[in-house]
């Protein structure tokens, strides 16, 4: 079997071998895989081979902007490929790493990923703990609590 091996990576600054630009790589195709028409657009002089690696570029073109926010969403993308999540635990106290492993434990069976756990300490929670894993936040602070209750108490 033939593997194809790409000489760059995801992430990788490179500048065009026959055009003037710079670019950060977001996508490798291992082969050609676009439009027939978009091939023939490519001038035959520096027209690669169908075989080859293809990459996909966000040029200078006042798109480098945007790395931040393609950063972010590669982040999701490798984290759901990976089925893994970052998950933050804030408490108004410190934990122990009995409790802290077990949270970990029902997380892991809740989300069904695998957990990075990081812990804090906020003191202004009064009581209780937030938890942030990805998008989802479950937030069982008496602070919390207060603020849905004022918030009722006030519509």
């Amino acid at each position: 079997m033939n593997e194809k091996q790409a000489k760059f990576s995801i992430g990788d600054i490179v500048k065009h071998k026959h055009f003037n630009f710079r670019g950060v790589i977001y996508d490798v195709d291992f082969e050609f895989n676009n439009s027939e028409e978009w091939y023939r657009s490519i001038p035959k002089n520096v027209r690669p081979r169908k075989d080859q690696p293809f990459y996909h570029l966000l040029a200078e073109n006042k798109r480098l902007s945007l790395l931040p926010e393609i950063s972010t969403l590669f982040e999701v993308l490798k984290a759901n490929q990976e089925k893994s999540v970052d998950v933050e635990i804030t408490t108004a106290f410190e934990i122990s790493s009995d409790i802290s492993s077990k949270l970990e434990t029902a997380l892991k069976t809740r989300l069904q990923r695998e957990i990075r756990l990081a812990t804090r300490v906020n003191q202004n929670l009064i009581g209780g703990a937030v938890i942030r894993a990805g998008d989802t936040v479950i937030d069982n602070s008496i602070r919390g609590k207060l603020s849905k209750l004022a918030e009722s108490m006030n519509s």
